[in-house]
């Protein structure tokens, strides 16, 4: 073995042009990497929720839930591996939920399940096709450009308008490569509508089902055979479409007494449907686009190149239309990705200044070196494997900051060693290096071991974070291979022959306060050991019983207000009143908002557009604020719900930060389930009233409402069946009348967009009850008679939202929790105390958590079986090293001293338990052992060549203290620009770094004076064990 790493190192030393070419490739390389790797928020992740959207156009609530979707989650509930279904069904709507079970690696298998299942389902005729979405980190939009109207009071004209430059856009979009949809808010549609007058249909005997039959049948070409004359063969061709609305208004329709022409019996106009949601954008009527990116789709280049492909279309629009973009994601991952270069390049200066002091300008270098390689051997690597560049694998990079320099740092102390034995510069390097090359690979090897666990995690947040593993990995393998490759030559030709270019006077006072404590340690070592033990458990206690939280969030540059109105609320009045607390807003607050955006007619509960309420009482209002803002955020906020009180006709508001959240976070969600709905509801109120007791919760909602305002009609069945008429086809007439028939297209000769041709009931005749019974049906003989003939109509309440949990009614329950207050952590444990009281208290029923609250148990559980795996590698790569089952109990024991550190920082910070803060903890304490694991094996060595025992722990502390202050103050010095924010305040980095920090100084503080005392006490207790062997032998 010996031979063969002489024979590497002497190879690498006598080809230092190699090693230099090497360097510079790698560096060269690296950058090209960076500047050309994909750019993002976070990595692809599928977050294995699937949701399926189904439009059932004018059906209630109760008949959506019966006809479709019972029948649907019917149909899927056998799926293999589907976790959960939950179902939320409204006025002409439903959508439903599944997720994969947690852990599942491959979610895209039940995806496919569910889209062949659900399509094989034989649906209503008048249902939609349904709409199917996978949930993953592309369902945000990463863009939304707003198309705003000047032109004020000609409804039609603004909407024509707006809906050809929303198709103008859609154009050039399509072209764009890398955009995987297009989401269109406030879109109109353009339709001819035949609106017939009711006592017309009466007068003349017809029925709105046989207008329908026969406008169809007049709206066709029909292909007519072939005909010769003479030598010469002629197809023949039936022209019948519609070209003109004229062709509409002219058709001859057949009555018992003749005929009369269309226009006769209805009013035919152009118009423009108005979107199932209203929007304004800056207080204008306008039409939104959210732009959703592909997966493995660089999102800064897209933004781009979405930009650069619309630039001059403004002089193309129509005239009064304007453009704007805003909720620009690019901007964000521009400004993080800012602020943690600069922070690694501040670190990365304050790394080369320590060692600098430490050990001298040129050896500062050397060591520095090793970092800009090992960070571009890893950008090279992620370059390749087509990752991005986003936060989690940015978390990667300030975590090995301050870490990646430890190897050469005792490297680089060896071989100074070396010199000051008067070595020349070749045989120092070579001597050092064969002396230290085993424990620094160990040591490497121990760190990638206890974050090499993390990327066996599985589920959401598993695929999410696995890439920090990547990039620790990596970045240390960089770091190994410059070290052995590399800095031998750097060294080799940048040292005088003899030279120490070591300060070593300055820390003459520091050396000798290292080894008076190490001494006092170890003649008090009991009592220290005993409070050290003490302190950790009381350590470990507090990290146990700390709030814990899934992320820490960074708050993005706006947030969102959910608005409901009372029950039945007209969507235009919605408008009206959402509008008004908009235009109160831009007003109060205009030098502050960037944009301001608002809706009618739809509520989004989540940031990925996966729970959206429709109704006409919905509402909800964006606002984004500018970069130079006087006020904060959380001001602003708390102005605007002072505001919202001024504003009549408001039942329910929720105000909701923007996140820079991967997933949902910062929400309590509880399912109710049960049998019986009036016993949920009762149930939610109980819970309602529980969180006013509670601190910290806010924005609570439920999906519990009664009061959709319907007119039953309630068949005589003996009559209908005496016409021949049943429930459906009577449904289906009387639908087609009042929400209208799609009775085919115009499609105009020039070449222009077709229209659809819609049949239904004059406006007027809607609005009086009188005229709905008078409505004429036509029965299967073709007889007609009146509604009321055969039916009642009377008013009655219902179900706007009806929910389903697992195929059982259900009403969800979502707080906000304020994290400047509590923790969703804290909620939860007291909101959990009182399941049992709710569920004794109504019968039948049952409460559990969802969403983020599940997701945190969970991650968790996983990342402390993670802990407990890289302890065991760690443990065992410490073993093999030492042939010693013993020894590494000893280095072990200063991970948990290191958490003392932990705790500390967290207490004086006074940060939550996050998952990226667990993650640091399982990184430190592979970092943790480094040091340990350097100075035992020089204790090792120096009792195999013959020293006693106090004598080689005492020359190992005076020999090693410098490189073990060195990795730990370097390591303190990288992340000091991350942990006081001089670069830019983070709520993710700063927790983190500060945490790392602590932990480094205790376990360093511990590594010199705590673990010299137990190796002391280890070694004599294995001799005189030995000597009892030795005895009982002899005896």
């Amino acid at each position: 073995m010996k031979n063969i790493t002489s024979n590497i190192f002497n190879n690498l030393f006598a080809n230092r042009i190699l090693a230099n070419l090497m360097m510079v490739g790698l560096v060269v390389l690296g950058f090209y990497s960076y500047q050309n790797i994909r750019l993002s928020l976070y990595p692809d992740v599928d977050y294995a929720w699937t949701n399926i959207q189904i439009v059932y156009p004018g059906a209630q609530p109760e008949i959506v839930e019966e006809e479709i979707t019972n029948v649907i989650e019917k149909e899927i509930g056998s799926i293999e591996n589907v976790d959960l279904t939950m179902s939320v069904t409204t006025d002409q709507f439903c959508i439903i939920y599944l997720r994969a079970k947690f852990g599942l690696k491959d979610p895209d298998t039940v995806f496919n399940e569910i889209v062949r299942r659900v399509n094989n389902v034989d649906l209503p005729k008048r249902a939609e096709k349904p709409k199917f979405q996978s949930v993953s980190t592309s369902s945000v939009p990463i863009l939304k450009i707003g198309l705003t109207s000047k032109i004020e009071g000609n409804h039609e004209l603004v909407q024509e308008r707006l809906l050809t430059a929303a198709r103008q856009l859609e154009t050039q979009l399509n072209r764009v490569k890398g955009i995987s949809k297009i989401n269109f808010f406030g879109k109109a549609s353009q339709t001819i509508q035949i609106e017939v007058d009711p006592y017309k249909l009466k007068e003349y005997g017809l029925s709105m089902d046989f207008l329908a039959q026969f406008i169809d049948g007049g709206n066709y070409d029909s292909p007519g055979g072939s005909l010769r004359v003479g030598n010469e063969t002629f197809s023949l061709r039936l022209k019948g479409r519609f070209t003109d609305i004229d062709d509409i208004r002219n058709l001859t329709i057949p009555f018992n007494q003749g005929v009369i022409q269309l226009k006769n019996i209805a009013k035919i106009k152009k118009v423009f449907e108005e979107p199932r949601e209203l929007v304004s954008v800056n207080l204008k009527q306008g039409v939104i686009l959210g732009i959703l990116k592909g997966d493995g789709v660089d999102t800064v280049k897209l933004i781009k190149e979405i930009r650069s492909t619309l630039d001059g279309i403004q002089e193309k629009l129509p005239a009064g239309i304007e453009i704007s973009y805003y909720a620009d994601a690019s901007i964000d991952i521009m400004k993080l990705l800012s602020v943690l270069e600069s922070s690694s390049i501040l670190g990365l200066i304050f790394v080369f200044l320590v060692l600098w002091v430490i050990i001298g300008f040129r050896q500062a270098i050397f060591a520095s070196i090793g970092i800009p390689v090992a960070f571009c051997f890893c950008m090279c690597l992620l370059y390749f494997m087509d990752a991005s560049l986003n936060q989690i694998t940015l978390f990667g990079f300030v975590l090995v900051l301050g870490v990646v320099v430890d190897d050469a740092i005792v490297i680089i102390e060896n071989i100074y060693s070396k010199l000051e034995k008067g070595l020349y510069p070749y045989y120092a390097v070579k001597e050092g290096l064969k002396e230290i090359w085993l424990p620094v690979v160990s040591a490497t090897l121990t760190t990638m071991a206890a974050f090499a666990p993390i990327f066996l995690t599985t589920g959401p947040v598993g695929n999410l974070i696995s890439f920090i593993s990547v990039v620790v990995c990596l970045t240390l393998i960089g770091s190994l291979l410059e070290c052995f490759f590399m800095l031998p030559s750097h060294m080799i030709e940048g040292t005088d022959d003899g030279a120490d270019a070591r300060p070593e006077e300055k820390f003459k006072g520091l050396k000798i306060l290292v080894m008076k404590v190490a001494k006092y340690s170890i003649r008090h070592g009991g009592k220290i050991s005993i409070s050290i033990i003490v302190i950790t458990s009381i350590a470990i206690g507090s990290l146990l019983m700390i709030n814990k939280e899934l992320f820490s969030n960074e708050d993005l540059r706006g947030f969102r207000v959910g608005i409901k109105t009372p029950n039945g609320t007209d969507i235009h009045k919605t408008e009206e009143i959402v509008g008004k607390f908009s235009k109160l807003i831009y007003k109060k607050y205009q030098n502050n908002i960037s944009s301001i955006a608002h809706f009618a007619g739809i509520f989004q509960a989540d940031a990925f557009g996966t729970m959206v309420f429709r109704d006409s009482n919905y509402g909800q209002i964006y606002i984004e604020l500018k970069d130079d803002a006087d006020l904060r955020m959380e001001e602003l906020m708390i102005l605007t719900k002072k505001d919202i009180a001024e504003i009549p006709g408001i039942a329910m508001s929720w105000f909701v930060k923007l996140e820079n959240a991967p997933v949902p976070e910062n929400e309590v969600e509880i399912v109710l389930r049960g049998d019986d709905y009036e016993t949920l509801q009762k149930m939610s109120k109980a819970l309602h009233d529980f969180y006013k007791t509670q601190k910290g919760i806010v924005n609570v909602f439920d999906d519990r409402y009664m009061g959709n305002q319907q007119i039953r009609v309630i068949v005589d069945r003996k009559r209908a069946a005496l016409h021949g008429l049943t429930n459906k086809n009577l449904g289906l007439n009387i639908y087609r009348a009042l929400e209208g028939q799609n009775v085919g297209k115009m499609v105009p000769l020039d070449g222009s967009d077709d229209w659809d041709i819609t049949l239904l009931i004059d406006e007027s005749a809607k609005e009086d009850m009188t005229q709905i019974k008078n409505m004429s049906i036509r029965t299967p003989s073709g007889k007609f008679i009146s509604l009321n003939e055969i039916a009642e109509l009377e008013k009655s309440l219902g179900p706007s939202v009806i929910g389903h949990y697992n195929q059982k009614k259900s009403i969800n329950v979502k707080a906000s929790v304020d994290s400047s207050i509590t923790s969703l952590n804290e909620v939860s444990k007291n909101v959990e105390k009182i399941f049992p009281e709710l569920e004794n208290k109504f019968n039948g029923t049952t409460a559990q958590f969802i969403g983020a609250s599940d997701d945190i148990k969970a991650s968790f559980v996983e990342l402390g079986l993670c802990f407990l795996l890289s302890t065991f590698l760690v443990y065992s790569i410490l073993a093999i090293q030492f042939n010693s089952f013993t020894q590494p109990f000893l280095i072990m024991v200063m991970i948990p001293v290191g958490l003392i550190g932990v705790a500390i920082s967290m207490f004086i910070g006074g940060n939550p338990l996050s998952l990226f803060i667990f993650i640091g903890i399982i990184g430190l304490s592979g970092v943790i052992v480094n040091d340990s694991l350097v100075l035992i094996s020089f204790f090792n060595n120096a009792i195999a060549a013959g020293k006693a025992l106090p004598r080689a722990v005492m020359e190992g502390v005076s020999r090693r203290y410098r490189p073990i202050l060195m990795t730990t103050v370097t390591t303190v010095a990288g992340l000091t620009p991350a942990a006081l924010g001089l670069t830019g305040k983070s709520l993710v980095w700063q927790p983190l770094a500060q945490t790392f920090i602590g932990g480094m100084i205790v376990a360093t503080l511990g590594t010199l004076f705590v673990l010299p005392y137990s190796y002391i006490v280890l070694n004599n207790l294995f001799n005189k064990l030995k000597k009892r062997k030795l005895i009982k032998a002899k005896q």
